[in-house]
């Protein structure tokens, strides 16, 4: 299963709690693959970094679909202000990585992650 992009809220919102996502995260616990890019990345995570209505950066601390815990994520930390992420950081309820474009991380259970382009990401 790939989460696409998009603006994390209206993920979130359009598939928590649903049969469909029920029924998702069943076969992820099962082994089948979960992925994300971007917003759908952020979204996968139980604490998620979300927008106001109508704001165009990500600003408010909520919860996300949440397979992965312990952990949230601030995609395209390199094209938002510094200020953005030093707020989101100074508020977040968990570790948050802080990735650049066209970065990535690699979850595996049991299996150490692995960065895609890692010097792309920031624990912050």
């Amino acid at each position: 299963m790939f989460v696409g992009g998009g603006d994390p809220g209206r993920l979130v919102s359009a598939l928590a709690g649903t049969p469909m996502w029920e029924e998702i995260l069943d076969r992820w616990r099962g082994g089948v693959a979960l992925g994300g890019s971007s917003a759908g990345a952020m979204a996968l995570c139980r604490d998620c970094l979300l927008p106001e209505p109508g704001a165009s950066l990500p600003t408010r601390w909520n919860r996300g679909l949440g397979p992965l815990e312990g952990v949230a994520l601030a995609v395209h930390a390199d094209t938002h202000p510094a200020t953005w992420l030093d707020d989101v950081v100074r508020r977040a309820p968990c570790p948050v990585l802080a990735m650049v474009e066209r970065s990535g991380l690699l979850l595996e259970a049991g299996v150490t992650p692995a960065g895609i382009r890692p010097e792309g990401i920031r624990r912050a």
